[in-house]
This record gives structure tokens, sequence and C-alpha cells, in this order.
């Protein structure tokens, strides 16, 4: 996966963000990890952010790398986003000028549903993803 220095940059920026309390205390962080996979396969490169709310701030990104992730959070609820991308091929939908798709569908990325509650002690937290649509209620 290439992503430009400045992204990467920035989304450390954003990860140091909010790293002490509201009383300006440091905040106590735990362990957590898992694995990540699209439709069956390991996503090989990318991203897992983890949001205390849509739209506030990224609490933490670590690194996916062969389909694992490891960090740390503090305890607490997050809305999970994961980003991937892969070489495409000319002409597919989504083709950026660097030759690269973002293949995750929007649902667990721009617009996810995953959400986690991350317990004082940490622990596993694995996301089993899927191209298919989810049957609509």
């Amino acid at each position: 996966m290439r992503l430009r220095p400045r992204a990467g940059a920035f989304l450390l920026l954003l990860a140091a963000c909010g790293c002490a309390g509201g009383d300006g205390q440091p905040k106590t962080l735990v362990a957590v990890w898992g694995k990540v996979s699209f439709d069956g396969a390991p996503v090989d490169e990318g991203f897992i952010d983890f949001e205390h709310a849509p739209g506030r701030w990224i609490q933490g990104s670590h690194p996916i790398s062969r389909g694992e992730y490891r960090g740390e959070l503090p305890p607490g609820s997050y809305v999970v986003r994961i980003h991937a991308s892969r070489p495409a091929k000319p002409g597919e939908p989504g083709y950026g000028p660097d030759g690269y798709i973002m293949f995750i569908p929007d649902r667990y990325s721009a617009k996810s549903t995953l959400k986690i509650d991350v317990p004082p002690e940490g622990g596993e937290f694995s996301f089993a993803l899927t191209s298919r649509e989810p049957p609509k209620k």
C-alpha cells in the first residue's frame, strides 16, 4: 500500500491527539490486537483507526501487516475504520493516479458501522470483512 508522506505524518499527529484526559492527565493505555480479513483472505497492508465517536477524533491508528494489527488504546467505546488499497487495473472504477484503488467498502471505512468496547484489560478484536452487501432490514 502506498501512502503519501504527508498523509502518514497527519495520521501520526492525529493519533497523538487526545492522549491526555480532560484533566490533562495521561490516559491509561491497554493492548489491543487482532486479525483483519477481506472475503476470507488476510488484508496484506492497511490501517485500522479507532475513533471515540463518528467525526470526532482518531484515538489510535495502527498499521495492518499480513492481516494482523497490534497497538494500544485507552479503554472505552470506539468506531473502527479500516483502510487498505491494492494495485488497480487501468480503467477500473476508483482507479487512482498512483495506480492503486481503495478496496475496503465504505461501510467499514468512511461510513463505518463497526464498533468495539475496549475493557480496562484490553483484548483481541478481529474483523472479518466481506464485499457482499449485508441483507436489508
